[in-house]
């Protein structure tokens, strides 16, 4: 007795999961059929036989889950296609030629063709707000239960709405609606609906268009399908650039969260992401908008969405997406970097804040010298440092501080107070960390030492030693000056030979201004240049001028 009650119980109910399939109809209490579905899928009927749960039957309870779809036939010759979280009721009403769908929540687009057998039937949509009849035509019917409200769209042939007393008859292009058991007046349908109702056209096996979207020129191309409100990890896109860090701290509940929306999407299609650039796409749920968790590896990540619809692809417009994940973020090497500087220069260690000076291009390679001399004389230093403003982008990190600092040594009989900004400039290497680049500003070291030198020594100038001239196109010398107390104030160069101080073709800086102890220029020689040599050299605001620098030149 239980085995038998078990074969019932599974009979009245069963679930679909299989994309594609089909199965002949053979008794008359069979009234369609399923022809695919996606998701989850349940048919619930009075009648149904063990080994036939792929049919529909007369009295049949069908339902789809919220983000699945189903595309049904239906004897003598209609179609429905319907989708996330819709309920329908079917029957037929043979002595009156009527096929009933009952539609419960959700949505139903229908195809009636009228022709054959079906000349002779009516199909029948019954709703809590009225009823639609189709002799022949296409339509779409959306019950939104919770918001009392009923939507009913034509796009061929003609349905008659009925509601109460009332009855309107809708043409292809017209929708009307029902809100608050209040019926608003017949309405023309909008571009954007027209997307809407195209997009039911090709989900599940396609139908062909009506001659109503003909008229309507590229209808899936008018707009292209764009990203919008992008969040990472909490933070809108005004907040973030591309190629910036994310470590530990910056996660939502440990995991890398990115979320937003695509405008113009259409609903039977389908949202891809890669994480690598495009090597690799896979799905991404919809509903609405989108919400991606990954867990974090320590990689780049180089994010491209696109859509996905049957067998075409579409891809979505959007700016750079490309982000670091770290263990250890690159503001936390930053502070680090911080610290171990405060830490050296509280405790006169001139070895160690050398090794944090002396990557940059600011500093001499006598740097350790001069912070010894000017150590020797101090009694008492103190350094307090604040990140104050902190950014990213592709291959820079700029970091802004202010400090403080308390100063005793022999030469003063009262502790010096000074404040100061400075920047400090962290380049990306290959791999993970940053390394300081160069610094700029008030600097709270070398301060003293700087003023008391005599600065005789003119800039220094590294470059390429050879550059070719191609015959069609620019060439360029790009050029970097330094020097080792004094600010650069200008740099010149000379064509084949040198001349006199200050009469040669001037250059300016790259970053638009001479306010640095090292800086960058660049030469762009014009298509066709003949010459074989160029001698550039520079001046410091001390009026020093450098020595000269050649770069050989070559066709």
């Amino acid at each position: 007795m239980i085995f038998r009650f078990g074969l019932a119980l599974l009979s009245l109910t069963f679930f679909l999961t299989t994309n594609y399939f089909t199965l002949p109809i053979t008794s008359e209490s069979r009234i369609g059929r399923v022809l695919s579905a996606q998701g989850t899928l349940r048919i619930q009927g009075a009648k149904t036989d063990s080994g036939m749960d792929r049919t529909i039957l007369q009295g049949s309870l069908v339902e789809t889950s919220y983000d699945g779809s189903m595309h049904l036939h239906l004897e003598p010759g209609m179609q429905v296609k319907a989708r996330d979280s819709t309920s329908l009721e079917l029957r037929t009403i043979r002595e009156l030629r009527v096929f009933q769908v009952k539609l419960l929540r959700g949505s139903a687009f229908l195809r009636v063709d009228g022709q054959g057998r079906s000349k002779a039937w009516v199909t029948e949509v019954i709703t809590p707000f009225g009823s639609i009849e189709i002799r022949k035509g296409h339509g779409l019917v959306i019950y939104d239960s919770a918001a009392a409200r009923l939507q009913v769209f034509c796009t061929d042939g003609s349905l008659h709405f009925l509601y109460n007393s009332l009855e309107y008859v809708l043409n292809p292009g017209e929708s009307i609606s029902v809100r608050d058991e209040k019926v608003a007046s017949k309405e023309f349908i909008g571009g954007t609906q027209n997307r809407f109702l195209y997009s039911w056209y090709s989900q599940g096996q396609p139908w062909n268009p009506s001659p109503y979207f003909k008229s309507l020129k590229d209808l899936h191309k008018s707009s292209p399908p764009t990203l919008k409100n992008l969040s990472l990890n909490g933070l809108k896109s005004s907040e973030w650039e591309s190629y910036q860090s994310f470590s530990p701290a910056d996660l939502i509940l440990g995991q890398i969260r990115m979320e937003g929306y695509i405008e113009n999407f259409l609903p039977h299609q389908v949202l891809q992401v890669s994480l690598n650039g495009g090597k690799e796409f896979f799905d991404l749920a919809y509903k609405g908008g989108f919400v991606l968790k990954l867990d974090p590896e320590d990689q780049i990540y180089e994010v491209i969405f696109r859509l996905r619809d049957l067998e075409k692809f579409y891809d979505v417009v959007h700016d750079e997406i490309i982000f670091f994940f770290q263990s250890r973020g690159n503001r936390e090497l930053v502070l680090q970097w911080t610290d171990h500087l405060i830490s050296s220069f509280n405790s006169k260690n001139a070895v160690e804040l050398a090794s944090s000076l002396r990557e940059t291009s600011t500093f001499s390679v006598s740097v350790l010298e001069d912070l010894m001399q000017e150590f020797s004389n101090r009694n008492f230093q103190k350094l307090d440092m604040i990140l104050y403003r902190y950014r990213e982008n592709r291959n820079f990190l700029v970091a802004d501080f202010s400090w403080g600092s308390i100063i005793a040594d022999s030469l003063s009989p009262e502790p010096v107070r000074r404040k100061g900004r400075f920047q400090v400039v962290f380049e990306r290497k290959e791999g993970p960390g940053v390394y300081p680049y160069s610094m700029r500003g008030d600097l709270p070291f070398l301060h003293t030492l700087q003023k008391r030198r005599l600065d005789r020594d003119g800039p220094r100038i590294t470059g390429p030693l050879f550059v070719s001239l191609p015959n069609k196109t620019p060439a360029t010398i790009d050029l970097r000056v330094s020097d080792q107390l004094s600010n650069v104030s200008a740099m010149e160069y000379f064509i084949d030979r040198t001349g006199r101080d200050g009469s040669g073709l001037s250059l300016s800086a790259l970053d638009g201004r001479f306010d640095e102890r090292g800086e960058e220029g660049q030469i762009i020689l014009p298509p066709l240049f003949r010459a074989q040599r160029i001698y550039v050299h520079a001046r410091d605001v001390q009026g020093n001028w450098g020595s000269f620098y050649s770069v050989t030149l070559g066709l």
